[in-house]
Parts: C-alpha cells; sequence; structure tokens
C-alpha cells in the first residue's frame, strides 16, 4: 500500500513539473499585449519573461529533489544522507526564489508604475508568501533528518 501510495505521489509530482513548464510556455500567448505578437515577439523581446523562465530553473531543480525525496522514502532510504542533501537543495532553490520574487516585484513596481501591476503584485506576493512557508517546512524536514542520523564514529 504505501509503494503504490507513494507511486503515486510521485506521479503527481512529474504532473506538476510537466504541467508548470507547459503553462509557462503556453501562458504568454494569452497576455492582452501579446494577442497579435509573433512567437519571436514574445519570447525573444521580453526582457522580464526571459528573467521569469532563468529564475524559474530553480523551482524545476526542487521537483526533481522532490521526486528523489520521494524515491527515497519508497526505499526506506529518508534517514540518509541524500536525503539530507536533498533538503539542502531544496531549502537553496527556494531562497533563490523569494529573491527572485523580490527583485521581479520590486522591477513590476518601480519599471513600471503607470501599468496595472496589481494582479502581477498580488501573485508575487502570494508566491512569496507560499515559498517562505515552504522555506520553513524544509528547514524542519532537514533538521528532523540531520537528527536522525546516526553519527559516525
Amino acid at each position: 500500500m504505501k509503494q503504490t501510495a507513494l507511486r503515486f505521489v510521485q506521479g503527481c509530482i512529474i504532473l506538476i513539473g510537466i504541467g508548470s513548464i507547459a503553462l509557462m510556455l503556453w501562458e504568454p500567448h494569452l497576455e492582452g499585449r501579446n494577442a497579435h505578437a509573433t512567437v519571436w515577439q514574445i519570447y525573444f523581446a521580453d526582457p522580464f519573461l526571459a528573467f521569469v523562465y532563468i529564475a524559474s530553473i530553480p523551482y524545476y531543480v526542487a521537483v526533481v529533489h522532490i521526486f528523489r525525496l520521494t524515491g527515497n522514502l519508497r526505499k526506506d532510504l529518508f534517514i540518509s544522507g541524500a536525503s539530507l542533501a536533498s533538503f539542502r537543495t531544496i531549502r537553496y532553490c527556494t531562497f533563490f526564489l523569494i529573491g527572485s520574487i523580490i527583485i521581479a516585484l520590486m522591477s513590476i513596481i518601480v519599471i513600471q508604475p503607470d501599468d496595472d501591476s496589481a494582479g502581477g503584485v498580488a501573485i508575487g506576493i502570494f508566491l512569496l508568501l507560499f515559498f517562505t512557508a515552504a522555506s520553513f517546512t524544509v528547514k524542519s524536514m532537514e533538521r528532523y533528518v540531520r537528527e536522525r542520523i546516526p553519527a559516525v564514529v
């Protein structure tokens, strides 16, 4: 039963990763200002979109490490050095994502103050709170694993 449930969780993690990358690639076509733009204008003429794509790399690194953690849990290797390294990597990814979101929010507010940016700022604040909570959760789980790893003599 545990194996089946963890395989289901791993499948959900894969679907979340694929769905988020598909949304990132598809959503710029739906924006109002890009409604009649060419593919070149959408993807290569927008520096903010390039920043978002580069800043999303740590998100996908964290998704891969979460997938590895569920694999370690499935193999009963959750309390291990590999899990500890994955937790540390996820925590660093959340720090980078928090910093990237702060930079993006500042650029939205400072660079384009006349644009109607309430929706973008609200989404940014929500993501900021989400990744901050994720960072604290990962830190507490990392501490839990670290306390249970037997000391090497």
